[in-house]
């Protein structure tokens, strides 16, 4: 993702663009994630991050966390585990370096829709900007946010920028822990082999089995996306369409929900199809 400018670009616009078919969008609501602590001029263009490859493994679990522990829960979830939501957008957040700089979610305007913004404390390490959806109740995006301490770093010049990054990956962690003690737990199926020919049966154990069906359906404004549909083996004849999760880089995983049990697995593509 960090190669050069346009590659991270395009790198942030595979991530967001399958989530929003997902959602049967035809159109794209972009809106750029507040830094307001930091003086972000000091980075230069947005494709700073170039000489930073230390910054690519928290960006890759920054995404991870988003398709594997909330994208399957609703409004009432997120009450459940942050909390009551804020009464206002809080003061002290802190964009992290190596997140997006911009969100994307269905842009279509729908009748009485109910979309709307809310925010949450992460216990007292960070805070969480819920996007739900026109039903008002199921979840479209989210941005994770550190929360500012004593020892925080404002970014003002080059030279905060080390031990900013210091501060940042300490907090995460921290962060991470947090949800990992307060979210449902997931169970790590590890890694997947998959084929674009054949359905895969996974043993989620327990005598459980599922199917996932791997389609690569790239295209010119997604050189890479492909969509995994899963059930739960049996297949119900009667089931009307499979669930389904898109894979927005290679090396990533992806999270399912079968009989209300949440996993994780990390498909390993083949490597006779070679992906854009």
């Amino acid at each position: 993702m960090f190669k050069r400018h346009s590659h991270n670009m395009k790198r942030l616009a595979l991530l967001l663009f399958p989530f929003l078919l997902c959602n049967s969008s035809v159109g794209q609501l972009i809106l750029p994630i507040e830094a307001p602590q930091d003086d972000l001029t000091v980075l230069g263009s947005s494709g700073y991050i170039t000489n930073h490859h230390e910054l690519q493994p928290l960006f890759d679990d920054y995404s991870d966390l988003l398709q594997i522990r909330f994208l399957p829960l609703k409004m009432n979830d997120m009450a459940a585990i942050f909390g009551p939501k804020l009464e206002e957008k809080p003061d002290d957040r802190v964009r992290p370096l190596f997140s997006p700089t911009v969100t994307a979610e269905s842009g279509v305007a729908m009748p009485n829709s109910k979309r709307h913004v809310d925010y949450h404390s992460i216990g007292n390490i960070g805070y969480l900007e819920v996007h739900y959806q026109s039903d008002g109740e199921s979840f479209a995006t989210a941005v994770l946010y550190l929360r500012a301490d004593d020892q925080f770093v404002p970014l003002r010049a080059a030279e905060d920028l080390a031990r900013r990054e210091t501060w940042e990956k300490a907090r995460f962690d921290n962060l991470k822990q947090w949800l990992e003690d307060h979210m449902p737990k997931v169970i790590d199926l590890g890694a997947v082999e998959v084929s674009f020919s054949h359905p895969t049966r996974v043993d989620l154990g327990g005598g459980m089995t599922c199917e996932l069906t791997t389609l690569d359906q790239h295209a010119p404004t997604a050189p890479f996306w492909i969509s995994i549909h899963y059930a739960k083996v049996p297949v119900d004849p009667n089931e009307q369409a499979r669930q389904y999760v898109n894979l927005s880089r290679s090396n990533g995983a992806v999270g399912i929900t079968i009989d209300g049990k949440r996993y994780r697995l990390k498909p390993v593509l083949p490597t006779d199809r070679p992906i854009q």
